[in-house]
């Protein structure tokens, strides 16, 4: 593909779901070899995330639309148990800035924290808040207690084997680890989320980066106005996801756009070893983009490093695994997948778009996708919940019987009262500086 030359439908003209779904794909696995094959020559990406992105990363059971493009979930039943899984691990893959070690490979997409704009960090503040009344109202319902002692024993019986890798087993087991968590946390899961999240350093405020000047932080009015006319223009022609007024959140998404784009211009002028992004599940914002982008509306265009906007598809983790353990048998699907997506790559290309994809093909590489995302989701399924090793340590420590319920009650309610008083009643922005300094004075420590 043209490295000159944004994406193009692979596609174009096809009608239905599939085709559309293939297009996704296509483009996913482009930008992240785009992507990849930046940092691999030296660069740096410098990746931003705006709310929903943080809300996919608390919520993935809520939120695996945004990764689900062939609507499995809909149709075969066992989906959606997968489907969490996988979205659970993308999440961590978009926040990845420390190098991990999954299934004997050692990974790391970013050198440096996720960053959120201001104005994006003010929504995720909203989200919080919505999660943590629905987990007050939670454990106010009743049957709650009731329930604990099966689910107490449950979990005790599964977390010692839950950690084997390369196990048939693997993905079943999480999944039960997962929805026993659901039912006796709720929304406190989210909460727990987000401020491992925080805790871990892997997310921090925009206005912490060097270059995040005044200019950046507070940008013209005429660099953000016609983007924000644009937005507004999409978002009240399109379904409404969001109770915030139209002009509000196309204004929101208008400044944290031009930030980024006034950081990856600054960043380009400077020599272009360092790159920034927005990942975002907003259609509305992706489609105006590229519509801007496509008319040279955007500065660097039609350069592709100047194309800042990314989707939480292209870090599912099939993208991000280079290397299978040899010891895996079942990296097959993987291998399917690749050359599936390569040759219609190869037949998207030679015909510069116009001759369309056959149903057969359409219908195999949705066949190929699915058998790669479930053995994505068992080899990333200790990755998908390794946020809650502390969480599976204290319930390994509760009895069953009358004085496990109290314990787990307890618990329950330690872990709301903490995150209430610790972190709800802070500004988004204040906390994840007041973070961001504690990680720097401890970096500072004597005899570290």
């Amino acid at each position: 593909m043209n490295a000159n030359k944004a994406f193009e439908p692979a596609a174009a003209g096809h009608p239905g779901q599939l085709a559309r779904a293939v297009d996704q794909l296509l483009e996913a696995a482009d930008w992240n070899e785009f992507d990849s094959t930046f940092r691999v020559g030296g660069g740096d990406i410098q990746a931003i995330v705006d709310a929903n992105i943080v809300r996919l990363f608390m919520n993935p059971a809520g939120e695996t639309r945004h990764l689900d493009v062939f609507e499995l979930s809909t149709k075969r039943p066992d989906a959606q148990d997968y489907l969490t899984t996988f979205t659970a691990a993308a999440g961590e893959f978009m926040f990845l800035c420390k190098e991990l070690k999954i299934s004997g490979e050692t990974r790391q997409l970013w050198k440096n924290p996720a960053r959120i704009a201001p104005v994006h960090a003010e929504e995720m503040l909203l989200a919080i808040q919505h999660a943590a009344r629905d987990a007050r109202t939670f454990f106010d319902k009743e049957g709650v207690e009731a329930k604990a002692r099966v689910e107490i024993e449950k979990l005790q019986a599964e977390l010692p084997q839950f950690t084997k890798l390369n196990d048939d087993k693997q993905l079943q087991r999480v999944t039960e680890v997962t929805a026993a968590l659901g039912r006796l946390f709720g929304p406190l899961l989210q909460l727990e989320r987000y401020t491992s999240l925080l805790k871990s350093g892997d997310l921090a405020a925009l206005a912490g980066h060097s270059l995040s000047t005044e200019q950046v932080l507070r940008p013209p009015y005429d660099l953000v106005e016609p983007w924000a006319t644009a937005l507004l223009h999409h978002k009240q022609h399109a379904p409404r996801t969001s109770k915030t007024p139209p002009s509000v959140a196309a204004a929101n998404d208008a400044r944290a756009l031009v930030q980024v784009l006034l950081l990856n211009e600054t960043a380009r002028m400077a020599g272009g070893k360092l790159r920034f992004v927005l990942i975002s599940t907003d259609e509305g914002l992706h489609a105006v983009f590229k519509d801007f982008f496509d008319k040279g509306k955007v500065q660097g265009a039609p350069d592709r490093a100047a194309y800042v906007m990314r989707r939480p598809l292209q870090f599912g983790p099939m993208f991000n695994l280079r290397d299978m353990p040899n010891g895996f048998s079942e990296r097959q699907p993987f291998e399917r997948l690749k050359k599936s997506l390569q040759s219609a790559q190869k037949t998207v290309a030679s015909s510069e778009g116009k001759v369309p994809l056959d149903a057969s093909t359409i219908s195999g590489i949705r066949d190929d996708w699915d058998s790669a995302m479930r053995t994505a989701s068992v080899i990333c399924s200790a990755l998908a919940v390794r946020r809650f090793e502390a969480l599976f340590r204290q319930l390994c420590s509760i009895r069953p019987g009358p004085e496990g319920i109290g314990a787990l009650v307890a618990l329950q309610e330690r872990m709301l009262g903490q995150f209430e008083a610790g972190y709800l009643a802070l500004d988004v922005q204040g906390l994840l500086a007041n973070v961001a300094a504690a990680q720097e004075r401890g970096s500072r420590a004597p005899g570290l």
